[in-house]
């Protein structure tokens, strides 16, 4: 299931997807790790394109890296996660539908493991990990919030996955993280691909938000 890159809002928003492990091991070779020193376990973990002001952000050692995890509820009552990280003035947002199993068993994941984020940038070969060991304490909110069977169709989930795209799009969407002030945000979008897998949608490999 995949859908093009488009803007909205001033916002890049385009495709984002979970790792497995074997996945997450090949992409992280090579790559520098900013954050926690992690040992290599993690069973799960994001991957997205972002913008060029992320990797200049990165170069410049002295702005600071921001991590926040936040929620809301969309239209038809299912969940949303929004794991946002927030490098100089630019803000990365994944965007996960969580009634999705893989979201799941990211979340489920963070109480043993690190949250690991392997970011390339959009128009080159450029690609980082970001590494954070979360305390469960702070994760349990999030896992709590995690959907065991979204009783909608296929087709009515991406309708509100669209909508929420479009709220997650806002750049006041998420407040500034370091107070440092916003200006430039990309979404990543994970696509619920087993939830519509197995509730009849008729295209699951590409579709329109």
């Amino acid at each position: 299931m995949t859908f093009a890159t488009y803007e909205l809002n001033g916002t890049v928003i385009s495709e984002a997807r979970i790792l497995a492990q074997g996945e997450l091991s090949n992409l992280m070779q090579g790559n520098d790790v900013v954050g926690w020193n992690h040992n290599a376990r993690e069973r799960w973990g994001l991957f997205g394109e972002t913008g060029t002001q992320a990797s200049d952000a990165l170069v410049d050692q002295r702005l600071p890296v921001g991590l926040r995890l936040t929620a809301f509820v969309g239209p038809l009552g299912n969940h949303f996660g929004i794991v946002t990280y927030q490098l100089g003035t630019h803000q990365h947002r994944f965007l996960l539908p969580m009634y999705e199993p893989p979201i799941q068993r990211l979340f489920g994941s963070l109480r043993h493991d690190s949250l690991v984020c392997v970011l390339g940038v959009c128009g080159t070969e450029k690609q980082f990990t970001l590494a954070d060991r979360l305390p469960w304490s702070g994760v349990v909110p999030m896992y709590s919030l995690c959907q065991l069977g979204s009783q909608h169709s296929a087709d009515d989930v991406l309708v509100e996955l669209a909508l929420a795209a479009h709220a997650t799009s806002e750049r006041a969407a998420v407040p500034p993280i370091n107070d440092i002030e916003v200006h430039s945000v990309h979404v990543g979008i994970v696509m619920p691909v087993e939830y519509c897998a197995t509730h009849q949608l008729a295209d699951v490999k590409h579709v329109q938000l």
